[in-house]
């Protein structure tokens, strides 16, 4: 990376490698599955590492909590089956590339509360399709017909 100072490669090659071992033989993810630990590559590592500011610690708490979440949700993340909850989808992107999510509150068919999975699978939709260089989205409420 532009600018970045060899020594902080190190550092960080390195607490990706920490993070890392957690997947490791004794360690606390060692059972996971290969579906679980596929998603814990050190690009992955290095986006936790940037979102805490390098903070190792909270980083391989984060790291962890995203892994067994991984886990536990592998049906909905692999078949994409939901209930529709309400009108929350992938509308385009916009003008610097993000993926555009949009929902409207009058369209809610089921509670809020029920609707993780529709939201699960709509974020998914919108992260593959993100181009290169692209790791956010613009997300849209219309609180029409909400009530306060």
């Amino acid at each position: 990376r532009a600018g970045h100072h060899p020594a902080h490669e190190d550092e960080d090659a390195a607490k990706i490698r920490s993070m890392r071992a957690l997947l490791g033989r004794g360690q606390p993810l060692e059972g996971l599955s290969a579906f679980a630990k596929e998603h814990g590559d050190a690009e992955f590592c290095r986006r936790v590492l940037r979102h805490y500011g390098g903070d190792l610690q909270r980083s391989m708490k984060r790291y962890q909590k995203a892994l067994l979440w991984r886990e536990a949700n592998r049906e909905l993340l692999l078949s994409r089956r939901f209930a529709l909850a309400g009108d929350y989808r992938v509308l385009g992107v916009d003008a610097a590339g993000r993926p555009v999510l949009y929902t409207c509150l009058k369209n809610q068919i089921l509670p809020v509360s029920q609707g993780f999975s529709q939201g699960v699978v709509a974020m998914l939709q919108a992260v593959e399709n993100m181009p290169a260089g692209i790791d956010t989205a613009t997300h849209v409420w219309d609180l029409h017909g909400a009530s306060l």
